[in-house]
């Protein structure tokens, strides 16, 4: 099976690398997760950067979101300009193996996003990051942005309301965060919310930086020709302040999910607070959205939220943490 993959990964060389010489033969590292990925190097080269990496999936049943996402990409890249088309790779369909979908992809530079530690080199290394990925989406968003799709009130009302009746179905609170979340809709009422393309799996690890600016961006497979402006952003952040507290403090799940959630929210109990607060008051006021809508947003993004374990008690310790947050006066003073 390598040695098919690898033929049909050389096979499209020239389309991907047009002005490398193709090498006679390749090395490889296999890497296993929701897909499996396999990195080619130049044999004989002491480079460890690969010069093309394979992507199929683990089973069939995921052969076509591997393939429309490949379309949507490619529909997608040639609309976009330098240097931000060059953080997003050039992916090739190169037939099936074993009945899987082949994607031969160019190896983009830089190295993946870490999550630092708490402390005063861990702060400025924060702001670096949320900073670099910021200028990437608003520069991404403003090329994608989609002039004729936005949801006015009655749509975005609609939308909201599903959610929050799929949501809400296993919480013993519902008739309480039904209100809540009523609020949040009138809060955001005859205001349009514009939609772009989305990236659709901002997490910190597939966000590569060279000399502190993104240098490309990995996994596409979750792109979306239509989101919500503010998806991305409140993906980005949210698993970005989950992974901090999972590394930097010594307390349980559930704890951290907290201080996750209190954190992406602006409530000022930890000093990352104040760097995603200010990022985020940046990033939504491209869109001139009040920076006190920041709540109703993450809401909102963790009701569409892919959660796997427990999506009840994510929306469960949301929604109180929304209830009980301080004023903005009250975090002032």
């Amino acid at each position: 099976m390598i040695d098919q993959l690898q033929s049909q990964a050389l096979a499209l060389w020239e389309k991907i690398h047009p002005q490398m010489v193709k090498p006679p033969r390749l090395s490889y590292l296999l890497q296993s997760r929701d897909h499996i990925l396999i990195f080619w190097f130049e044999q004989g080269n002491k480079s460890d950067q690969p010069v093309l990496i394979s992507k199929i999936p683990r089973t069939k049943s995921f052969n076509a979101p591997l393939e429309q996402s490949l379309d949507l990409l490619n529909r997608l890249r040639p609309s976009l300009t330098p240097p931000l088309v060059n953080t997003i790779p050039v992916r090739v369909f190169a037939g099936k193996v074993n009945e899987l979908s082949h994607v031969v992809m160019t190896a983009m530079p830089g190295e993946p996003i870490m999550i630092p530690g708490n402390n005063r080199l861990g702060r400025r290394t924060v702001l670096e990051h949320l900073s670099a990925f910021q200028d990437w989406l608003t520069e991404f968003q403003s090329q994608t942005y989609l002039d004729n799709q936005v949801y006015d009130f009655p749509g975005w009302q609609e939308i909201f309301a599903r959610q929050r009746r799929e949501t809400f179905s296993a919480i013993p609170q519902a008739g309480q965060f039904q209100q809540i979340s009523g609020t949040i809709s009138r809060r955001l009422a005859n205001r349009p919310i514009p939609c772009t393309w989305g990236y659709g799996d901002a997490h910190h690890s597939n966000i590569l930086l060279q000399n502190g600016k993104v240098s490309g961006i990995i996994d596409w497979v979750g792109v979306q020709q239509s989101q919500w402006f503010f998806i991305d952003w409140y993906y980005f952040i949210f698993f970005y302040a989950l992974e901090f507290f999972k590394k930097n403090q010594a307390v349980d799940r559930q704890i951290q999910l907290r201080m996750a959630i209190s954190t992406t929210m602006g409530i000022k109990e930890h000093w990352l607070a104040d760097i995603f607060q200010e990022k985020t008051r940046q990033f939504l006021a491209v869109y001139a959205f009040d920076p006190d809508l920041n709540p109703d947003f993450l809401l909102a993004f963790l009701q569409q939220l892919y959660w796997p374990r427990e999506k009840a008690r994510l929306i469960q310790e949301a929604f109180a943490i929304y209830n009980q947050r301080p004023s903005r006066s009250e975090q002032e003073s």
